[in-house]
């Protein structure tokens, strides 16, 4: 039994979803439950905890705890939504305030909403990377690789290079990230999702967990990313 979607979810929601597991495994001792609604860390939390145990450089805050970024650049957006940044890089304290006075004088409440700081894992090249990995219970499926020019990537924006086809194959084939994930995975106590990421001096750079993530489609589109997928799908 695998619990989706928890960031959906009030904390009251979340604690009946955590009833409803525990009623699952009291039935039948066999039952395996999958992301404790109570125990998965969510976007907020995750980022926090990741920070001060060292495995994420950059930091996060939330807005309504009048607790100034400590470093800077960072963007604002809502905790529990995929619908990335509400504001562009903001560079000093003076672009923070500002913003958030602009985000009241439309009406949006502070609340719900985080200061991410930004993660600079630009190339020589200019080009950022976005990582993408399915896992589930210590299987770890790497997904995708998504280049672009721009700071926050949702999809490669480039026109793809047989060279960078070559990097995005060798990602998926070697799972180079494995036991970082692992470990990710098992700081947030979350059993399934996808994790998106990137990598900064070898280090895996975490931006979120999704625990209702896409799962590939089969497409035989003639592009020379075939065998990639072909190996995604065959793996999940």
């Amino acid at each position: 039994y695998v619990f989706a979607d928890l960031d959906r979810l009030t904390p009251y929601e979340i604690e009946a979803a955590a009833e409803i597991a525990r009623a699952v495994q009291n039935a039948d001792e066999r039952a395996i439950v999958s992301n404790w609604p109570h125990r998965v860390l969510g976007r907020y939390a995750l980022l926090r905890r990741l920070h001060e145990a060292g495995m994420n450089d950059y930091n996060v805050w939330r807005l309504d705890e009048e607790r100034m970024p400590s470093g800077y650049p960072v963007f604002i957006r809502r905790e529990q939504d995929a619908l990335g940044p509400e504001t562009p890089l903001l560079h000093n304290e003076s672009e923070y305030r500002a913003a958030i006075a602009q985000l009241r004088d439309r009406g949006r409440p502070v609340l719900g909403r985080i200061a991410v700081q930004f993660c600079d894992s630009a190339d020589g090249t200019g080009t950022y990377r976005k990582y993408g990995a399915l896992y589930f219970r210590g299987d770890v499926v790497p997904q995708h690789l998504f280049l672009s020019r721009e700071w926050m990537v949702k999809r490669s924006t480039l026109e793809l290079s047989p060279d960078m086809m070559a990097e995005e194959e060798g990602y998926v084939f070697e799972n180079p990230h494995a036991d970082q994930i692992r470990a990710i995975f098992a700081l947030a106590e979350t059993d399934f999702g996808r994790i998106d990421y990137t990598i900064v001096d070898g280090r895996v750079q975490t931006f979120e967990i999704n625990t209702n993530p896409n799962f590939p489609r089969m497409r035989l589109d003639p592009d020379g990313r075939l065998r990639r997928r072909l190996h995604v799908v065959e793996c999940t």
